[in-house]
């Protein structure tokens, strides 16, 4: 029976092995199919997990599978084969880019699998025929896969695949969205290194085959994710530029507003972008909060000299008495001021409703270090208690404050060796050493907190990342943590 079931495939499969490992689960024979089965990228995960969980090393293999190696790690291991070790193995490892499940590193994965077998002069037949097949794929996890194809196309310089491709069912050109709320990094480095390339072999529809599923050829939203990184590349970086010039609305999204600080601070054409993408709700012209609160940001940092923008934010007529904007941007560029003061004064007089942004901006420039620790606090439990999704906007002004004041970091450390929560381990040791790096303190507790991980915990903890607020193990984030710190002291 255990020989029958690698022939057959899909719900009876599924039925099969349920059955039997239900009737026989301490079968050694049925253990070690179980084993072999979680080695494969395709396992039946949920029926191992019900019916063998109950044995130590099905239950550990399982807990590896849920908590792999962190996604940075692996995305460093998938850079450094492009050039370490031989051929052979190099290959070997990197072959298997198909089966990782996170999309950046299977995108990395493909970008350096390609570029080997190319330099090593091997036979790409095969590899051709797999990346054909990709590049139009549907079904779940589509995007994913035909960024890894369209990356090893690139780097084996067969576009020409790519130019005539057409979609499955519509007989449209096949596309390789860009996802602007969760970018693929090696995606956009291998379009904006590659850029004459592309042009050449796709001609005058290659922004079209980067649009969005439900958007019609928008070139704005394909520069929008192209300008995270745009300002590095020159050639991108000059049609970028000449895009925005040329745009009609002087209204953008955060990541052309960020690109356009880069590569033209203090200009005229950012203040626009700025002062439009600022007041662009007001004129119906919608953009999200986070949009606006870009605006904000750089109205700020960049024009904080500039009496005439600090005026007409002043001037320009804000319906509430704590406008989320205005607390940014005078926060960013006019910390001192007696307005952000009133604002702050009438804030915990009336306490009326306001972001999280905003409200950690204002406490940030004007609360004192037991304020800011109970908000860091309760923006953790509110993480946890009412799934309110990622919180990364705040991080940036609590940062700022704890580069600044090292009694409320002795505080959160002393709360570290207190009894924190899951979530408080996951967070608090990142959110400092990105603000000063590792205190000795900080890095003996992530220490010691491992070893007990490892080896007084029979499950791994478990806890909710303030920046992301997806669920992360703790073992995981301070191994994270650690090899930043070691990074950034090699």
């Amino acid at each position: 029976m255990l020989n029958l079931l690698s022939t057959i495939r899909g719900a009876v499969q599924d039925y099969s092995v349920f059955e039997l490992f239900s009737l026989f689960p301490s079968d050694d024979r049925i253990r070690a199919f179980a084993e072999e089965d979680l080695s494969t990228h395709h396992a039946n995960y949920l029926t191992i997990a019900w019916t063998l969980g109950n044995f130590d090393e099905i239950r550990r293999k399982i807990m590896e599978i849920a908590c792999p190696l962190p996604a940075n790690f692996r995305m460093i291991i998938a850079e450094q084969m492009e050039v370490a070790g031989d051929d052979e193995f190099s290959l070997s490892l990197l072959g298997h880019y198909d089966q990782e499940t996170d999309e950046e590193v299977k995108t990395q994965a493909s970008i350096a699998y390609h570029k080997r077998l190319k330099s090593s002069g091997s036979n790409i037949t095969n590899a051709l025929d797999l990346l054909s097949k990709n590049i139009k794929c549907n079904g779940p996890g589509l995007e994913s896969d035909r960024a890894a194809a369209f990356c090893g196309l690139a780097f084996l310089n067969r576009l020409d695949i790519y130019a005539k491709c057409r979609e499955t069912k519509s007989e449209t050109l096949c596309k390789t969205p860009l996802q602007d709320y969760a970018p693929n990094i090696p995606l956009i480095r291998t379009i904006l290194h590659e850029w004459v390339y592309l042009k050449e072999a796709l001609g005058p529809e290659m922004l079209k085959r980067f649009t969005h599923w439900h958007e019609k050829n928008d070139a704005k939203e394909v520069w929008n994710t192209l300008c995270i990184l745009a300002d590095e590349y020159s050639l991108p970086c000059k049609d970028a530029l000449e895009f925005l010039k040329n745009h009609n609305e002087r209204v953008a999204e955060s990541n052309i507003l960020n690109f356009l600080s880069r590569a033209k601070p203090g200009s005229k054409l950012l203040r626009n972008y700025c002062l439009g993408s600022f007041y662009a709700n007001q004129s119906q012209l919608k953009l999200s909060q986070d949009d606006e609160a870009t605006a904000a940001k750089l109205l700020g940092s960049q024009f904080k000299n500039s009496a005439d923008i600090f005026m007409g934010l002043q001037l320009k007529g804000m319906k509430m008495p704590l406008d989320s904007k205005l607390i940014i941007a005078l926060c960013e560029g006019w910390p001192m001021s007696k307005e952000l003061d009133d604002m702050y004064d009438y804030y915990f007089e009336n306490k009326p409703k306001i972001g999280y942004e905003p409200y950690f901006y204002l406490i940030s420039i004007k609360g004192s270090k037991d304020i800011l620790y109970e908000s860091i606090l309760a923006a953790i439990f509110h993480i946890d208690s009412e799934n309110i999704g990622p919180l990364y906007s705040i991080i940036p002004p609590l940062l700022r404050r704890l580069r600044n004041d090292d009694l409320l970091i002795k505080k959160l450390i002393g709360h570290l060796k207190a009894n924190p929560t899951s979530s408080e381990k996951v967070t608090l040791p990142q959110i400092i050493s990105d603000a000063v790096g590792m205190p000795p303190e900080l890095k003996a507790w992530c220490q010691e907190e491992l070893e007990r991980q490892f080896n007084e915990t029979e499950t791994f903890d478990i806890g909710n990342d303030l920046s992301s607020g997806k669920p992360k193990a703790v073992i995981n984030a301070l191994l994270e943590v650690l090899s930043q710190s070691s990074r950034s002291n090699s």
